[in-house]
This record gives C-alpha cells, sequence and structure tokens, in this order.
C-alpha cells in the first residue's frame, strides 16, 4: 500500500499546468491548417504509371522489350497528387495506336524499326488523366518498336507425364491425347526456335483405372496458340503373368550347312493385360539364333534372341540366353 501511495504523489508531481494543454490544442490545430494550405498549392512531381500498349499493328508483333511503366512529370495541386498515389497508381495508362502516327526509324529503307516520341503520345495520354493533372514530360523520352510480321507454324504437342501404376496394373493402350499437334503463331524469328510445345507436368501416382483429363499447355508470352489444353485419356486394366515354351529356328544358314541346337526350344515368361490373356499364342513370338554370329562367338554357343509380334505384351523373360550347337 506505502508503494501505491508514493507512485500517486509522483503522477501529482509531473502533472502539466493547464496553459500547456491550450497550447498543444493550438498547435496541433495549426498544423493541420497549415498542411491543409500547403495541399492547396500546386507541386510539379514525377509519377509511375502503368503502360499497357492496345490495338497493334495487324498481322504485326513487337519483338523489343517495351516499357512497363512511365515516369510521367506532372503539375497538380497537393491533394490530387496525394490522391493519385493511395488510389489510381495501379490503374495501367493505354498507348493505343489507332489514335498514334508512328514515325519509321529509316524511312528509306525497308526497316521495321518504328518509334513514337513524346510528342506522338503526350495528348493521347493527357486524356487519360485526372483533369487536374498537366502533363510535362515523359521519361523514356521516345519508345522503339521492331515490327516483323506474324506467321504460322504447326508443331507437335509434347506430353510431360509422370506415371505410376498400382502393382498389377499396366496402360492397356498407348496413352492418348488430342490434338497431338497445334498452330502457334508469332514472329517468325521466335517459331524458327520452336520444334514443340510441351504440357503442364502430368503426375499421377499408383493409377489403378482409367484416366481422362484436360491438360493445360505451358503458355509463352511471345507467341498465341490455336488452343492452350489439350484432351488426354489413359486405359488401364490388370495384368497376368504367363509362360509359353516355342521352337527356335536357325537364320542365315547356308544350304550346304546343317547344324543342330541344345535346347532346341526357349521359355518365355510375360506379361499380359486381361483383355488380351486369350489371344496371346506362339504367333506372337519369334525365337531365333543368328548363324553368322558364329564367327563372332569364342564358344560353342550363340546367344538367342525373341523378336516380339505384339503390341499387348508389355515386357517378358526368356530362358536360356545362349545354347549349344553342333554343325553337321
Amino acid at each position: 500500500m506505502d508503494n501505491n501511495k508514493q507512485i500517486l504523489r509522483k503522477i501529482k508531481i509531473i502533472k502539466l499546468p493547464k496553459k500547456v494543454f491550450v497550447f498543444s490544442f493550438f498547435l496541433i490545430i495549426s498544423t493541420i491548417l497549415w498542411f491543409f494550405n500547403a495541399l492547396n498549392k500546386d507541386y510539379s512531381t514525377v509519377l509511375n504509371f502503368p503502360v499497357t500498349f492496345i490495338n497493334m499493328p495487324e498481322n504485326k508483333v513487337n519483338t523489343n522489350n517495351l516499357p512497363s511503366k512511365l515516369a510521367i512529370k506532372i503539375n497538380a495541386d497537393g491533394f490530387n497528387i496525394l490522391s493519385h498515389k493511395f488510389s489510381s497508381n495501379f490503374i495501367p495508362l493505354k498507348i493505343d495506336f489507332n489514335s498514334l502516327k508512328l514515325k519509321q526509324l529509316r524511312p528509306t529503307d525497308s526497316s521495321n524499326l518504328y518509334f513514337l516520341t513524346n510528342n506522338n503520345i503526350s495528348q493521347n495520354l493527357q486524356s487519360q488523366f485526372n483533369k487536374n493533372f498537366k502533363l510535362l514530360k515523359i521519361k523514356p523520352d521516345s519508345i522503339f518498336f521492331n515490327f516483323t510480321y506474324i506467321t504460322e507454324k504447326k508443331v507437335a504437342v509434347r506430353l510431360v507425364a509422370e506415371i505410376n501404376y498400382k502393382h498389377q496394373f499396366m496402360p492397356k493402350n498407348e496413352i492418348v491425347f488430342q490434338p497431338d499437334s497445334i498452330i502457334i503463331k508469332g514472329a517468325a524469328t521466335i517459331l524458327d526456335s520452336i520444334g514443340y510445345i510441351e504440357t503442364e507436368k502430368l503426375k499421377i501416382n499408383k493409377l489403378s483405372e482409367n484416366y481422362s483429363r484436360k491438360l493445360s499447355l505451358v503458355q509463352r508470352e511471345d507467341i498465341s496458340y490455336s488452343q492452350n489444353s489439350i484432351d488426354i485419356n489413359i486405359e488401364v486394366e490388370e495384368y497376368t503373368e504367363a509362360k509359353i515354351t516355342i521352337p527356335i529356328t536357325v537364320i542365315n544358314l547356308p544350304e550346304n550347312e546343317n547344324i543342330k541346337i541344345f535346347p532346341n526350344k526357349i521359355k518365355i515368361t510375360y506379361f499380359v493385360g486381361f483383355s488380351s490373356y486369350k489371344n496371346i499364342s506362339e504367333q506372337n513370338f519369334n525365337a531365333i539364333v543368328d548363324y553368322n554370329l558364329l564367327k563372332f562367338s569364342p564358344s560353342n554357343k550363340l546367344k538367342t534372341q525373341v523378336i516380339l509380334i505384339s503390341d499387348n505384351i508389355k515386357s517378358f523373360t526368356a530362358t536360356p540366353s545362349y545354347v549349344d550347337y553342333i554343325i553337321e
């Protein structure tokens, strides 16, 4: 309790006189009045305005980097300048080519270089300003354009995908997407370096059923596409393991030669979807050894080869990998 009393005594001691409060009140009022009076005056300042270019010449595209902002020196009263900084700084100014006349940099030749100066665009921009703004100067002083004619080109669509299938599931057919090519338009110098357009990455884990969706194409700002997405379809089915034994054929055997191989059959273990299981037979495989490889064989063995004659079989293994032979 004694401590609380001491604190209250100290507060009473440092209590300000009434005159100080009165002085502070009028000081604040006078500061506010001075501030409003200052805002009523005209000032010249530089403001950054976002800019966009519209109605470019038809069948042409600009290959220069255009400014995204213009530094414009304006004259206006403080209220309007302050209002702009808080409200309209993000409203872009529009440079409209329909109301502007481009000047050719070298009119005596076939140059594609054109430019706009401050005088060209000042009137166009002034109409977009606040009526209380007076445009004084624009930076950069000139805007340059390098126009080239728009061309078109047909390019392939490249699927970017990372697909994992659930255990004992596999794609039934090749992944189908439509369209597999598109028309792109842009400057010839840009199109010459483009051979394909990629899709956004498709990532699927443990896929076990048919899958369809629209897949967007990776966009580029310097060209346009005939369409911005493709339709993709993946057919999936469960697979099973099967085995078959078929005879081995000797190829490139001279007419006056005879050769015997041991063993003369090969055992194939393969994986096939259930829908195709009953359709697989010996005709879907061709097992061979090549007589011409004898001169490269340091031993009495020949390497076996299995040729697959079916799109429905996804993978297989074959044994033996080598056979013995006797030439008669």
